[in-house]
């Protein structure tokens, strides 16, 4: 399994998270006509940790979380929701050992025009998050 799905599944177990996006956590993409708020996550890179023996099976990966809403505050809430899930976790997920989760980046604020001939704007809280792990 990749260390993306023990991320996602972190934050998709949480009760806060569930309770403002039921389901909808998505690793890689989510789908066009999703209700909101909505969790996107995807690793934007890797590293494997080498010694003078070779490989020594620790890894870190940079994963970014991008949430949506239909308002600000819809955005943030569930943010705030997935780094307090996220922040100084440590276990088993997914057959990946998570030696700690911890905040790469500050938070970045996007708002999505419409490009349907609507409306419908769009806000996105984003954060990226530095995973150190094991994967069995």
């Amino acid at each position: 399994m990749s260390v993306a799905t023990a991320v996602r599944h972190i934050i998709a177990t949480d009760a806060t998270v569930q309770s403002l996006a039921s389901n909808r956590v998505a690793v890689d993409f989510i789908p066009e006509d999703s209700t909101m708020p909505a969790l996107l996550l995807y690793i934007i890179s890797e590293e494997s940790e080498d010694c003078l023996s070779g490989f020594v099976g620790f890894e870190t990966a940079k994963i970014r979380v991008e949430c949506y809403g239909e308002s600000r505050s819809q955005a943030d809430a569930l943010h705030a929701a997935a780094r307090a899930a996220l922040n100084g976790e440590r276990g088993v997920y997914s057959n990946t050992f998570i030696k700690g989760i911890g905040q790469a980046t500050g938070r970045s604020y996007l708002v999505d025009k419409p490009n349907d001939g609507t409306d419908h704007w769009l806000f996105r809280t984003i954060q990226t998050f530095e995973v150190s792990y094991n994967s069995f």
